[in-house]
């Protein structure tokens, strides 16, 4: 029994057709990632340098084990490091103070991540060298650098750069 003026009205696949239904579909899966607040509070984080010196990768690494947030991944998120400081403090000041002293370089909006140059003398025949990504032991010099450059919060840009000759 339907009452004078009321209309029904059904959404299904065949009324609106498969097209619209993946846009909308896919319209609030953007608007649910536009609304989430951690997403865009802090923008992006510089990753630490793969081949850093090992006093202060370990020095990291114990950071991040005193605030119960073990390395699991490589390169490790300089904002991962940043947020175990505070629970790092409490335990270890000194060692606190070394890593913030080391995160300093990369709170700069443009600059150098490292710089390396090595040197070599050899004699005999050329032969490639294991672990070193392709260096001959008749190369006599391995230059190595990575710059970053960040224009706002949400864009990073980093270049590396290795010469070998």
């Amino acid at each position: 029994m339907r009452r004078k003026g009321y209309v029904r009205f059904t959404v299904t696949a065949q009324t609106c057709g498969f097209a619209s239904l993946t846009i909308i579909r896919y319209g609030l899966a953007a608007l649910l990632c536009t609304l989430s607040a951690g997403a865009w509070a802090r923008g992006v984080s510089p990753y630490l340098p793969l081949n850093l010196e090992p006093e202060i990768e370990r020095k990291i690494e114990r950071v991040l084990e005193l605030a119960d947030k073990p390395v699991m991944t490589r390169p490790i998120p300089a904002a991962a490091v940043l947020d175990a400081l505070p629970r790092a403090c409490a335990i270890d000041p000194v060692l606190c103070g070394q890593v913030r002293n080391f995160l300093a370089r990369y709170e700069h909006n443009a600059g150098t991540s490292y710089a390396s140059a090595e040197l070599s003398a050899s004699h005999g025949p050329s032969e490639v060298l294991p672990n070193e990504h392709g260096l001959e032991s008749g190369s006599h010099y391995d230059v190595d650098a990575a710059v970053y450059w960040q224009p706002f919060d949400h864009a990073l840009e980093s270049i590396r750069q290795s010469v070998i000759g």
